[in-house]
């Protein structure tokens, strides 16, 4: 009822404690959590500040048992969660060079956890990483973030029961390149900060695409078997769902060439 706002939300609730098995949500360290319906294939957010934990423990040890499969999804989260806040129109100095340091670290730590899955201090550099880009730290200057991948993945969860970063590693590619006009200067800026002097827009978002593939998460919807003839199905969700973001509309044209390029 909290989840499709069918009811009011709590003013109170029971002390949470958090023991982290999962470098990805940063749920350690923020108030949000996300349900999923497979009946009516739908998958919502939930924040309240009651959602806090009062006590996380994080020991980079209980991630060692983590697949590479999924700490590869974890890493996809992360850098997602940084970008949603990263690109919306505000400009905020700090936060963006702290945005842009996480990807640039991300992209480091992750191809180094996925040779070496029980190496203590690169475990413990994505566990923070994670933590990182979605306690608010980032928020500083800005309005809360665009939040729109999000919500196209979430459709794609509900409708093939894909992993969350999984779908993100998906999205995120072909989002970027859709939007490029109108956030070419703040990838521009990472770019340069993640890659060196003398690099543009379109290499990040290369880089990012490749780094993806490094640690073995899908960048198209065909690598997880959803086929051409599952477009249309995507499409209706995506509407019936009002697929939206904060700062970026997405309409129906948008999704199709979103879905296009993600084929």
């Amino acid at each position: 009822d909290f989840y499709n706002r069918s009811a009011a939300a709590p003013d109170k609730a029971l002390p949470l404690l958090a023991v982290l098995t999962l470098a990805a949500t940063g749920t350690e360290m923020n108030m949000f959590t996300v349900l999923q319906n497979d009946e009516v294939k739908e998958k919502h957010g939930f924040g309240s500040p009651h959602l806090f934990p009062k006590a996380s423990f994080l020991d980079p040890t209980y991630t060692y048992s983590v697949s590479q499969q999924y700490t590869a999804y974890g890493i996809a989260d992360l850098i997602a969660h940084t970008l949603e806040v990263y690109l919306e129109p505000n400009d905020a100095p700090l936060s963006h060079h702290l945005a842009s340091d996480i990807i640039k670290l991300a992209f480091e730590y992750g191809k180094q956890v996925i040779e070496k899955p029980e190496d203590y201090d690169v475990r413990a550099n994505i566990m923070w990483l994670a933590t990182t880009a979605l306690n608010g730290s980032l928020k500083a200057g800005k309005k809360g973030g665009d939040w729109g991948v999000h919500a196209f993945e979430h459709t794609l969860s509900a409708l093939y029961d894909i992993p969350h970063g999984a779908g993100l590693s998906i999205i995120y590619p072909a989002w970027l390149r859709h939007f490029k006009s109108q956030i070419e200067e703040k990838l521009d800026f990472l770019a340069v900060r993640t890659l060196g002097e003398g690099k543009k827009a379109e290499d990040f978002i290369k880089a990012l695409e490749a780094f993806y593939q490094q640690i073995n998460t899908p960048v198209r919807l065909k690598e997880w078997g959803i086929e051409q003839e599952k477009h249309e199905e995507i499409l209706t969700y995506l509407e019936k769902n009002k697929v939206r973001g904060q700062f970026f509309d997405m309409k129906k044209e948008d999704y199709k060439d979103l879905v296009t390029l993600m084929a």
